[in-house]
């Protein structure tokens, strides 16, 4: 439930009753000194748009700034 009027998407969590990680897969992270235009582009490989990457920046860039 989105109270705030801010875009929402469902993230799979995996299997509840399991301690360990269902999925086998290796995890698909970025470095974190990518440019701007390299991240887009990322975020675009995976269907998102800028609105995500802006909304995934700007709660990272709050919460380190508040110390959450």
């Amino acid at each position: 439930c989105v109270k705030s009027g801010a875009p929402a998407y469902p993230v799979f969590t995996g299997r509840r009753e399991s301690r360990r990680p269902s999925c086998k897969k290796p995890v698909d992270l970025v470095d974190p000194s990518i440019t701007w235009e390299e991240a887009l582009k990322y975020f675009k490989s995976k269907g998102l748009g800028i609105l995500d990457l802006a909304t995934l920046l700007g709660t990272l860039s709050l919460s380190f700034i508040l110390n959450l």
